[in-house]
This record gives structure tokens, sequence and C-alpha cells, in this order.
């Protein structure tokens, strides 16, 4: 499933007509400060957000739209922004919380004109213009080496969000590393972006947090955790969670949890499909309930003094996974007033039974 995307940013335009709405992502400065920004304004009021280059934090924005003005507050940092439309742009004037005025001037950026942020990567879901700008010149540090095992991977970070990561430096083939350090860099890129997005809403840094909490590295899997809490501003509720990614050690080829723990018959469903759904809440989701019933009966009483219901198999069907040390680990999918129910430290896998069904990747 990868690292947890969280993304707050929404996008802008004005095009003429009594119904307007575009996607458009400016750039240019506030005073001589570099900024890039991006709103969806409509009759019924705009809102959006903005960073600057230089601390790459969004920053949310909201306010009202006539076709060719726009005025946008930052509730959290004070910030406002009076702005009309020119030519393929924006002028305008920014006003500080203490009523300090700056001269704003944006230019619209060319769709699909920012190239990615690292050329070989294939995200799980298209980087937008604005993020590509915000990733654009990111920097990294390299920090400590790990020996785990026979291998050895080099922590990394960046600087203003201080989040870290690791690539694979040595111990696997080349081409085999390769692999594995192109979906970890994806996931950091990914990560990083997700950071940024998340306004704290109260007036500067994140309120995101994600750090890597667990890593495998055998001769066949190569495995890692991500855990990550949000609460965003704008958002209603705060929201946390762990997820996994894995490479098969020995292609460099990203596994899925069906490529990792396949419960069915006949070729695999292509994920999101109705028949991976059928799969999912027909097959998977009841044999996992089985499963637990047999090695963790305790925990699998229906409705106990927690009020969570382990025995059903709808939260299960839709799980969250990771690998550690004796097996894949699941985070059952409760919403709603339930969702402390997902916090669960139990719900193993262990790697003996992951050899029943799979024993090509998970045998002697």
């Amino acid at each position: 499933m990868g690292i947890r995307l969280f993304f707050v940013g929404v996008l802008f335009s004005l095009v003429a007509g009594s119904a307007w709405a575009d996607e458009v992502v400016l750039k240019g400065t506030v005073g001589t400060h570099p900024v890039v920004m991006q709103f969806d304004a409509s009759p019924d009021g705009a809102t959006g957000n903005y960073f600057y280059v230089k601390f790459k934090q969004d920053i949310v924005l909201q306010g009202s739209a006539g076709k060719d003005k726009v005025d946008l507050s930052s509730e959290s940092t004070g910030d406002h922004f009076v702005l009309s439309r020119g030519g393929d742009g924006y002028t305008g004037t920014f006003t500080t919380a203490k009523g300090v005025k700056l001269p704003v001037t944006l230019a619209r950026v060319a769709h699909g004109s920012v190239p990615e942020p690292q050329p070989d990567l294939a995200f799980r879901q298209p980087l937008s213009d604005y993020a590509r700008l915000r990733l654009a010149d990111v920097k990294f540090v390299d920090g400590r080496k790990e020996t785990v095992g026979k291998y050895t991977i080099q922590w990394y970070s960046e600087p203003l969000s201080k989040l870290e990561m690791f690539r694979v430096v040595d111990g696997y083939p080349e081409a085999v590393a390769k692999g594995i350090n192109r979906v970890v860099a994806r996931d950091f890129y990914a990560a990083l972006d997700g950071y940024f997005s998340c306004g704290s809403g109260e007036n500067s840094g994140s309120g995101a947090e994600i750090k890597v909490s667990s890593r495998v590295l055998t001769d066949r899997l190569a495995g890692y955790a991500v855990s990550s809490s949000w609460s965003c501003s704008g958002t209603a509720h705060p929201s946390m969670g762990v997820d996994g990614t894995a490479v098969d050690a020995r292609t460099g080829k990203e596994l899925g949890l069906d490529d990792l723990w396949w419960l069915g018959s006949g070729a695999r469903p292509a994920p999101m499909s109705d028949a991976w759904f059928k799969y999912r809440n027909e097959v998977f989701g009841p044999a996992v309930v089985a499963l637990f019933k047999r090695l963790y009966p305790d925990h699998m009483k229906p409705a106990g003094d927690d009020g969570c219901d382990y025995s059903d198999a709808g939260p299960w069907s839709t799980t969250s996974w990771y690998l550690t040390d004796k097996g894949l680990f699941l985070s059952p999918d409760f919403e709603g007033a339930a969702r402390a129910c997902a916090d669960v430290d139990w719900s193993l896998v262990p790697y003996s039974e992951l050899k029943k069904s799979n024993p090509a990747l998970f045998g002697d």
C-alpha cells in the first residue's frame, strides 16, 4: 500500500462565463520572496494554499472571488492577498497580520511543464504541477549507515521536514538494489509532499508526523513500514496509520499484499476491480478471520470488552499491512466511532502460514 498519501491542496482558476472553474497553478513573488500558489475559485468563493519556495510548507487560504479578482486570507497566519487578473497571471498586494504590505506578481504555470523530481520514479498517483514545483529542489543529507544482517543501508534526511528514509548501499546485486531504491525514493518524495501539504493551522509547521517504523531485509524480501499521523488544518478529525511496502529482493519488483499472500484460485484480478473487491470480501476477509480465530482465539471473540468485533470479516477485507521479522502484520480497517479498534498489536500472520500459500517466496 505504501506510504499513506494525504493532500490538503485544492486547485484553482478563473475563466470567463457564468460557470467558471479551471485548474491553474501560479508561481511568482511576494515582495522578493519566491512563492507557488494554487486555489479553486468559483462564484461561491475561493479556497487554496500557497508556499514559500524556501520553506515549502503549505499555508491554507480561503476567501471570495470574482471573474477578475480574488481576495484570500489565511486564518492561521493572518496573511491577506488581494489579487487582480491581468494577462496570464495575477498581480496585487499581500498584507501581513502586522499590516506590512508587499507587492505580489504571479504567472501561470503551463500544465505539464514541470518535470518530475526524479525521472525514473513511477508514482502511485501522478504528481500535480504544484507538487512537482514543491519537490523540484529538495535537498537530502546523508546520515548514519546501518548493517542489517549482510546488508548495509544508508539513512538520509530532508532538512526542512527532518523526515528520514534509507537507501540500500550494499548486499544486493546492483540491479536489485536500484529497484529497491527506486521504490523507496518514490515513497519518500510522496511522503514529503504529504508532509508539506498538511498545514498545522498553528501559524507554522506541518500537522503530519511520518517515520519509518520497521524494516526487513532478507535474500528474498526487502520491506519497510511507515507510521504516520495527520492533524491538518481544515480537516475534521486527526488520523493515523501504518502502511507497508515490499520488494522482491531477487528481482527488484514491488510486491503488493496479494503477491505476498494470495488465498484465491485462478488468475488474480486487477486491483480495485469488481472481481478484486469480490475476492477481498468473500475470500480474503473470511480467511483472515478463520486463521486468527485459530491463532488468537481470545482476541477474536465477537464484540469483546472493548466493543471491537474482530470476528467481522469486513475490516480485514481492506486491511493495511507491513512485513516484520516474524511475519505479515495486518491492521483492520475500522471506521467512524470504531476507528480506535484498528490499534492492535497481535494480528500477525506468521511466515509459516505465508509459506503454505506462497512457498516460492517464503520457503526455506
